[in-house]
């Protein structure tokens, strides 16, 4: 497993926790209604929405350097 699908795989499992405590601890309420024009999406509507709400993730990683540490 690559070190990009294990924290996919991990991102994942956190926002699926967050959903069963219903808690947008990330902010995804906000991005959602600063990018999409006329959402009317307030708290409690997100409240409702946010718990089968389809988020996915990518990760991507860059290694800058490797080597060994001294």
């Amino acid at each position: 497993m690559t070190i990009s699908a294990a924290l996919s795989k991990e991102m994942d499992q956190f926002i699926r926790k967050l959903q069963r405590f219903n808690s947008d601890a990330v902010g995804f309420g906000e991005v959602y209604r600063s990018s999409v024009r006329h959402s009317n999406l307030n708290q409690e509507k997100w409240h409702a929405l946010f718990p089968e709400a389809k988020i996915e993730s990518r990760v991507q990683v860059n290694l800058v350097r490797t080597g060994t540490i001294e």
